[in-house]
């Protein structure tokens, strides 16, 4: 997904229409409001349950130092061991608690292992915990268990988690943590088997019961194992099958990619994305192959497909009125962006018809002649395109600064499984909040985005969503 910012100005012009006496009242005023630290644009953070937004608490044992606080997202430390051997299993309970006045939901917690006091992704993951809907105030504990993987290197390793939660009524947030101390991790003493090759196996493959139609959402929660050596990247591969033999001639729904299975790999995890208009409609086994490419020398082929023991019926597409789900899709933007510009403390902004029509014109344009620029492949910019419809090029300001009215943001983004700026992973393209919402945060995770989003100049507002394929473009103008 692809955003881009424009916000036109030009040089100040001051106006010596008062007296000297008032035109020094003035600048001293405005120093004043400098030295407070409060200047025009600047994001002022107010607290965050003012705003209906949930506050998820890691808590167990807590000693990391003050943190700063995102969105209303706090995560404490939870109890590790000071030491494991690969092979071994850890185990515990984390306390995840909504302490914010509105519901979470989705809730993903990701445990990874890593050798430095930086958690990311590209650490070691071991396990994925997920949890339900978690009302305001509402407390639950999770158990967590995994097995330390076997090669890697003796060390010490932060054991650290990544939470994820979709907030209703602003977007998907997260955070992470570290636990209080290092892990020193060991060899095991068990034998080494030299040249221990992989075994990978998909062990177990379900979904949930449901209605499922062409172009609509499907979660898929499967379990993979390797009960041989370490491999390297491989994929696991989802298809429908008329029979339970799953074989890659099957058609095809996705692929699930990993960098490396590890020695004694046992993880269960889900997978989810759009069904594609590819398959034909009908009754599936859904099934998967690990490795289909034999990438990996994996030893038993045999183990490597399983499929699920309750067929899956496959209903053609329903068409919807797209031109009202557009318009859903931006009356959730509008309605988000004034609730993230009361959450800095920006005044909220007016919608008006003309605004939306400029977005909306410059959405289908971009749409129909496939391009994503503010500028249209004849040249006209957002203040071009704003002065044709009667929009003047300059609007006066605070203390008599004239600058240039029109600003414009622009994304685009791609129904199903995305890798974005600001958000990766998935885009319910039925669903008109989760497109908003996934705009949204593109634009809050952009710097130049952001400063248009919150500017206090800014008063008024217009928003234009056009879909084309399975692409989305959308499009806010300011003034």
């Amino acid at each position: 997904m692809i955003s881009y910012s424009s916000y036109f100005r030009r040089w100040p012009h001051y106006y010596f229409h008062y007296s000297a006496i008032i035109f020094i009242a003035v600048l001293v005023l405005c120093s004043f409001v400098s030295a407070a630290g409060n200047s025009i644009g600047t994001p002022v953070f107010n607290d965050p349950a003012n705003i209906g937004v949930p506050d998820l608490l890691l808590s167990e044992n807590t000693t990391s130092p003050p943190r700063t606080e995102y969105l209303g997202m706090r995560v404490d430390t939870f109890t590790t061991p000071h030491s494991a051997v690969e092979g071994s299993v850890i185990s515990g309970e984390v306390s995840i608690i909504n302490t914010g006045p509105t519901p979470a939901y989705y809730v993903q917690i990701d445990f990874y292992l890593s050798p430095d006091r930086e958690i990311n992704e590209d650490d070691i993951w071991v396990q994925r915990k997920t949890a339900a809907l978690h009302p305001s105030g509402f407390e639950s504990l999770l158990p967590y268990r995994f097995s330390i993987p076997y090669g890697l290197t003796e060390r010490e390793y932060y054991i650290g988690v990544i939470v994820r939660s979709y907030i209703s009524g602003i977007f998907v947030v997260h955070d992470s943590t570290l636990s209080s101390h290092t892990t020193s991790i060991s060899r095991s003493t068990r034998p080494k088997n030299t040249g221990l090759k992989p075994d990978l196996a998909v062990t177990s493959i379900s979904y949930p019961i449901g209605n499922y139609s062409l172009k609509t959402p499907l979660e898929i929660l499967y379990t993979l194992e390797n009960t041989g050596g370490l491999s390297n990247g491989f994929s696991v591969t989802f298809y429908l099958s008329k029979d339970p033999e799953i074989t890659s001639s099957d058609q095809l729904l996705w692929s699930d990619h990993y960098s490396k299975g590890y020695e004694r790999m046992n993880q269960t995890t889900t997978s989810l994305s759009m069904i594609p208009d590819s398959i034909v409609p009908g009754t599936y086994y859904l099934g998967a192959i690990v490795d289909y490419q034999h990438r990996t020398g994996d030893v038993h082929r045999e183990n490597n497909s399983l499929s699920s023991q309750i067929p899956i019926t496959i209903d053609p597409f329903v068409p919807i009125d797209q031109a009202a789900f557009n318009q859903m899709v931006e009356a959730y933007i509008a309605e988000k962006t004034n609730i993230y510009r009361s959450y800095v403390g920006s005044p909220p902004l007016t919608h008006t018809v003309e605004l939306s029509y400029l977005a909306k014109m410059h959405a289908t344009d971009m749409a129909t002649r496939n391009y994503f620029s503010h500028y249209t492949p004849e040249g006209l910019s957002p203040m071009d395109r704003a002065q044709a419809l009667g929009f003047p090029r300059e609007k006066m300001g605070k203390w008599g600064v004239v600058h240039e009215g029109v600003a414009e943001n622009i994304v685009k983004i791609y129904e199903g499984k995305v890798v974005g700026s600001g958000y990766s992973g998935f885009v319910d393209g039925t669903d008109p909040e989760s497109v908003a919402t996934v705009m949204l945060l593109e634009w809050i995770s952009s710097p130049s985005h952001h400063a248009t989003l919150i500017n206090d100049r800014l008063d008024s507002f217009g928003i234009g969503v056009v879909k084309q394929g399975s692409t989305y473009y959308g499009v806010v103008d300011f003034f």
